[in-house]
C-alpha cells in the first residue's frame, strides 16, 4: 500500500521536533554504587529532579553524554550543627561498567537542624518553604534558582510564600519519586547537596560541551 505524501511530511516534522528537543539538551545519567544506595537515595533524587527542572538537561539511563556518579557519603552532627559531604564523580557513560573516570569535586554542606527533627512527616506547602529558608541561609537560593532559569526580584528573595511558589517545579519532581514520604530533615539536607552539585554539573558540561550553551544563549539574545 502506498503511503500518503501528508504522512512523510508529518512524519519528518515530528522526527525534527524530537531530534531538535534531544539535541537541545544534553542526557546524562545520575548513578550511585549499589552499597551506598541506601545512603544517598534521596540525595540522588534531589539531583535529578534539578536537572530534569532545568533547561539544558535530561536524565536518562541510555544514550546518555556522561554519567554522574554520587560516591562518599559522609555526614557529621555536633548537637544541631550539621556537615554533609559526597563525592560529585564525572565518568564516560556507564552501561555494564562504571564507564571511565574524567573528573571529581568534593562537595560539602553545613546547616543547623533546629527544629528539622520535630517535622516528621509535613506538607508539600512546609516542605516547600523549609527548603527555600534554609536555601536563603546557606546563600545558595541564588546559583540554585538560576540553575533552574528563575527569575525572581531580590524584593522577592525575603518572601517565603513567593519563593515556595516558584519552587514548586523542582518540589514536585522531588517528591514525587520518593517511596516514601521524606522527614524534613532528609529532605532539607538532599536539596541543600542538589543545590551544591548542580553548578558543579553545568560547569563540567559547558566546558565539554559548549555549543549547547551558546546556542541556548544565541536564541535568548535573539529574543
Amino acid at each position: 500500500m502506498r503511503l500518503p505524501y501528508r504522512f512523510f511530511v508529518t512524519a519528518f516534522l515530528y522526527l525534527l521536533l524530537v531530534s531538535s528537543s534531544a539535541f537541545s539538551q544534553i542526557l546524562v545519567d545520575v548513578k550511585t554504587r549499589l552499597n551506598e544506595k541506601n545512603d544517598l537515595h534521596f540525595v540522588k533524587i534531589a539531583v535529578v529532579s534539578a536537572l530534569d527542572s532545568s533547561k539544558h538537561f535530561r536524565t536518562t539511563e541510555v544514550g546518555e553524554k556522561f554519567s554522574i556518579w554520587l560516591t562518599h557519603f559522609k555526614r557529621t552532627t555536633t548537637g544541631d550543627s550539621v556537615r554533609s559531604e559526597f563525592d560529585l564523580e564525572f565518568h564516560t557513560p556507564a552501561m555494564l561498567t562504571e564507564g571511565r573516570f574524567l573528573k571529581s569535586k568534593h562537595l560539602k554542606i553545613f546547616f543547623d537542624s533546629t527544629g528539622l527533627s520535630t517535622q516528621i512527616s509535613p506538607s508539600d506547602t512546609v516542605l516547600s518553604k523549609l527548603i527555600t529558608q534554609y536555601l536563603v541561609a546557606t546563600k545558595m537560593l541564588n546559583k540554585f534558582f538560576k540553575f533552574l532559569n528563575i527569575s525572581i526580584s531580590s524584593a522577592s528573595l525575603s518572601t517565603d510564600p513567593i519563593l515556595a511558589l516558584v519552587i514548586q517545579p523542582f518540589m514536585a519532581k522531588f517528591l514525587k519519586e520518593f517511596n516514601r514520604r521524606p522527614s524534613a530533615f532528609e529532605a532539607v539536607e538532599a536539596s541543600l547537596l542538589a543545590a551544591k552539585a548542580v553548578p558543579e554539573i553545568e560547569r563540567f558540561a559547558l566546558q565539554r560541551f559548549p555549543a549547547t550553551f551558546r546556542d541556548e544563549q544565541s536564541k535568548s539574545s535573539k529574543k
